[in-house]
C-alpha cells in the first residue's frame, strides 16, 4: 500500500512570481509534503465572495518601494528588501484589471 503525501499548494500574489515560493516548497518536500506553486497567469482572474469580493474589487497595482518594504521586508535591512523586491516582483500595469 502506498501512502500519498499531503499536498501543500501555495499562490504567489498580485505582480509576484511562484518562484517567490521556492524555499518553503524545498522546505516542504523535505519534510515529506508535496508542495506546488501553480503560476498565476499575467492577467488572473480574480473571484471573491462576501469579504473575498470586497478585496477583489480593488484595483492591482504594484507596490512601492517603500509599502514593499513595510508589508513584506520590515525585518529586513533595506538593501536586502530592494532585492527581494526586484527579484520577485512582477510590474503592474497601473491601472486596475476589472
Amino acid at each position: 500500500m502506498s501512502v500519498s503525501k499531503v499536498p501543500v499548494v501555495f499562490i504567489h500574489g498580485l505582480w509576484f512570481a511562484a518562484s517567490l515560493w521556492q524555499p518553503w516548497i524545498d522546505l516542504c518536500a523535505k519534510r515529506g509534503f508535496e508542495p506546488i506553486a501553480p503560476a498565476l497567469p499575467a492577467a488572473p482572474v480574480i473571484i471573491g465572495h462576501s469579504f473575498g469580493a470586497m478585496i477583489t474589487e480593488k484595483p492591482a497595482v504594484s507596490l512601492t518601494i517603500d509599502q514593499f518594504r513595510y508589508s513584506f521586508g520590515n525585518a529586513l535591512p533595506p538593501e536586502e528588501s530592494d532585492a527581494l523586491r526586484e527579484q520577485y516582483s512582477i510590474p503592474s500595469p497601473g491601472k486596475p484589471l476589472f
